[in-house]
């Protein structure tokens, strides 16, 4: 699994931001979730969330 081209990870002010240019969605997240994405640390993911960020296409094959 891969961050999907169009997903954006950003911090503005202090805060991180998630945005996906191709399904237009876009999220403050957390430090924490901000961290996992950016280091491609999918197991630490819980698998709720995971599935949700699959089905967003933030996260592809």
């Amino acid at each position: 699994m891969i961050l999907s081209i169009y997903t954006f990870l950003f911090t503005e002010n202090g805060k991180y931001y998630l945005f996906n240019s191709e399904s237009l969605y876009f999220s403050e997240i957390s430090e924490d979730l901000y961290e996992i994405l950016y280091n491609h640390s999918w197991d630490e993911l819980p698998e709720e969330l995971f599935s949700e960020l699959k089905e967003k296409g933030i996260i592809v094959n």
